[in-house]
């Protein structure tokens, strides 16, 4: 039990605030393995979107300020958009759609009844593959 206040911050940010290095460490040989099975995904299985080789991680973990628990971790998978093009939303200056422009593309198989590219229709597909 701590005695002083300095005392109590330690062990609460200890035991409710900081995530384990061991913990801290699998999340991330996990994340990267995840990343290495959507390569070899993307390798083997000509439908599958090509990959730019990259990926982005974000959110709290990323700028190492994720508190307890670790329930999740931000990834953004980096795809080539050949035959595609942007448009941005009449609505809203930062969003943008994806819209399919050749149906050769291999993003086509993942576009809405609108023609844009919906980013959850791939995880189903990648499902089916694994």
């Amino acid at each position: 039990m701590p005695y002083t206040v300095w005392g109590a911050f330690d062990k609460f940010r200890k035991d409710s605030v900081d995530i384990d290095p061991d913990i801290t460490k699998r999340a991330r040989a996990s994340r990267d393995y995840l990343f290495d099975q959507l390569k070899i995904l993307a390798r083997e299985n000509q439908g599958f979107p090509r990959l730019t080789g990259d990926y982005l991680s974000f959110g709290s973990f990323a700028r190492k300020a994720k508190v307890q628990p670790l329930d999740h971790i931000d990834v953004l998978i980096i795809i080539k958009g050949n035959g595609t093009r942007e448009i941005q939303s009449p609505r809203s200056y930062s969003t943008y759609w994806l819209e399919v422009t050749d149906k050769f593309s291999p993003l086509s198989i993942f576009t809405n009844e609108y023609g844009y590219v919906n980013s959850t229709k791939v995880l189903p597909y990648a499902s089916f593959f694994s």
